[in-house]
C-alpha cells in the first residue's frame, strides 16, 4: 500500500509561508516504571526539543519514574486514571471510573 502525502505536504508548505509552528508532542500511555523503549523516547524528546507526554497509571507507577521525569525537562505527566481496572457494568463501555465518587475515594486511599 502506498499513501498520498501530496496533501499533508501542500499544507505544511502552507504553514510555512505563513510562519506557522505546528504543535508536535510524543505520548507514551500507560506508563508505570523505567524501560529501554522509555529512556529512547526521552532521549529523542530531548534530542529535537519535543515534549514527551507520559500517560501514568498513578497506583502502578514506580516510585522511581517520578525521579526519571524530573531529569528530563521535556517530560510532561499525564495523569491515567488511577488504576487503570475497568469497573463499568458488564455490557457498557469500558470506565474506570464508573463507581459512586465514594468508592473511588476510598479505593485512592487504600
Amino acid at each position: 500500500m502506498r499513501i498520498d502525502w501530496t496533501d499533508l505536504r501542500e499544507e505544511l508548505a502552507k504553514w510555512r509561508e505563513e510562519g506557522l509552528d505546528l504543535p508536535l508532542w510524543w505520548r507514551d500511555d500507560d506508563a508505570t516504571h523505567e524501560t529501554v523503549h522509555l529512556h529512547r523516547l526521552l532521549d529523542l524528546g530531548a534530542g529535537f526539543a519535543l515534549p514527551v507526554h507520559l500517560a501514568v497509571i498513578p497506583k502502578l507507577a514506580d516510585p522511581g519514574l517520578a525521579d526519571l521525569c524530573h531529569d528530563h525537562p521535556y517530560v510532561r505527566v499525564l495523569v491515567h486514571g488511577w488504576a487503570h481496572e475497568n469497573h463499568a457494568p458488564h455490557g457498557r463501555k469500558k470506565a474506570e471510573f464508573g463507581h459512586p465518587r465514594s468508592a473511588l475515594a476510598e479505593e485512592a486511599a487504600a
